[in-house]
């Protein structure tokens, strides 16, 4: 089996994406690539009253497409933080662990950030933490259209358009706050998963791969 593997930076990811560092001993973050629309990059999922519903970092308008993704910069002038923070509060109010761990995210929802990179990668820090796997990202160092063999190409794999077909992930399914009326939601963003399930989510994700 490859060991290691590269993946797309995330915004908030789901939790098929963060399995990935349980499965690989090695995961990197494409750094230069180019920003691509309609991807998670920028995109988030989180479990409503109504089903699922997607969260989206505006960004400034222009050429995004042909744009460094570490020279993406955010639209800051809708206060679209607030609007994020107010959906994930509604959305888990009442889920578990939300009290233990809002005072955590509270802080992304209000410091002014310039780039999406920065953003997600600080984000990211803090839910590993969160999920007692604290990581030491590591990123690519060049722009790769075809990585070595020893990589596993995840590039673009995980995204809001193409269901993955993944036989190394198996959801294992747990309580969520708004199943009784919406069943199961899969693969929302893993908020979902730690607002729920608190230290118990890391066990959860580890259940979830499926070895070859």
């Amino acid at each position: 089996m490859i060991e290691k593997a590269i993946v797309e930076i995330q915004y908030l990811p789901c939790i098929q994406y963060i399995s990935k560092w349980y499965l690989y001993k090695e995961v990197r973050l494409e750094a230069h690539e180019n920003y691509s629309k309609g991807s998670f990059r920028n995109r988030s999922m989180i479990g409503t009253s109504m089903g699922p519903r997607r969260l989206s970092i505006p960004l400034l308008k222009g050429k995004n497409s042909g744009t460094s993704i570490k020279d993406i910069k955010i639209a800051n002038d809708n206060d679209w933080q607030t609007q994020h923070w107010r959906s994930i509060k509604t959305a888990y109010n009442s889920a578990p662990y939300f009290e233990f761990y809002q005072d955590d995210l509270i802080p992304f929802y209000k410091k002014p950030y310039e780039f999406l990179w920065d953003f997600n990668l600080e984000l990211m820090e803090k839910i590993f933490v969160l999920l007692g796997n604290p990581q030491t990202f590591q990123t690519t160092t060049d722009f790769e259209k075809e990585p070595s063999s020893d990589y596993a190409d995840l590039r673009n794999q995980i995204s809001p358009k193409v269901k993955m077909q993944d036989p190394t992930f198996n959801l294992t399914a747990y309580g969520q706050v708004f199943e009784a009326n919406q069943g199961f939601m899969e693969n929302l963003s893993v908020i979902d998963l730690i607002f729920c399930l608190g230290p118990a989510s890391s066990l959860t994700l580890s259940r979830s791969i499926v070895t070859p």
